[in-house]
């Protein structure tokens, strides 16, 4: 994994909560090459065979959260796209790290990232890239999801990818909400586990690791609830 590279040894976990088990723990993740929001949520196990959806916000309670950021590295002669591979690289390893502390995390859960159709991009602003018509941050959004997914193999846990307006429908109640709301609406969780005070540009990526780890454990329970 280049030179972050750092190897952990990891035991595959059932998909179905073991008799004894009491909670169910997510690792939520808002991807990003720069700024990634992260959030350790957790459920009791009776909370999520009874509960709607609707109310698991509420029942929900957050370990640890935070931002990993990584900038942009030094000019030098290696490429923006290998420059872009050492940063995401570095993210999976704080993730990775993340994950070890916490010791017992059940799933991965990532935000999906929506391909835009290109006049829509072209309203936006956006510079088209490839046959597709996908914007350069687009392609970089896609590939730090499916870093995401290597996380979850690397860690042996099962990955759920969540869609932005599912995960604001499990915490407001509605797809259709802005960010601000969302974080408003998840600070009095976040706030007892926040690893740092990060300025309010970042906010919206914590509100919605806090979101996408809610909605991963929803459809997680899916899984399970049905056998």
């Amino acid at each position: 994994m280049g030179k972050y590279s750092r190897v952990y040894s990891w035991e595959g976990r059932m998909t179905t909560p073991r008799r004894g088990d009491r909670w169910v723990t997510c690792l939520g993740v808002d991807p990003g090459v720069l700024n990634t929001g992260y959030a350790l949520v957790r459920l009791a196990v009776e909370d999520l065979r009874r509960l709607p959806r609707t109310e698991l916000h509420a029942h929900a309670e957050v370990l640890r959260c935070g931002v990993i950021r990584t900038p942009p590295g030094p000019k030098r002669k290696a490429s923006k796209a290998q420059d872009r591979a050492d940063r995401m690289t570095e993210t999976i390893r704080r993730l990775m790290v993340v994950v070890n502390e916490a010791g017992g995390v059940d799933l991965v859960a990532a935000e999906t990232f929506q391909v835009m159709p290109l006049r829509r991009q072209q309203r936006r602003g956006g510079t088209s890239k490839g046959a597709l018509g996908i914007t350069n941050a687009g392609i970089q959004s896609l590939a730090v999801f499916g870093a995401m997914v290597g996380l979850a193999a690397a860690c042996s846990l099962p990955f759920m990818p969540v869609h932005p307006s599912t995960a604001k429908a499990v915490v407001m109640g509605r797809a259709s909400t802005s960010k601000a709301a969302l974080y408003e609406a998840a600070l009095p969780k976040l706030m007892p586990a926040a690893d740092m005070a990060w300025p309010r540009s970042r906010n919206e990526h914590v509100g919605d690791s806090y979101a996408v780890g809610l909605a991963g454990l929803d459809a997680y329970r899916q899984t399970w609830l049905l056998r």
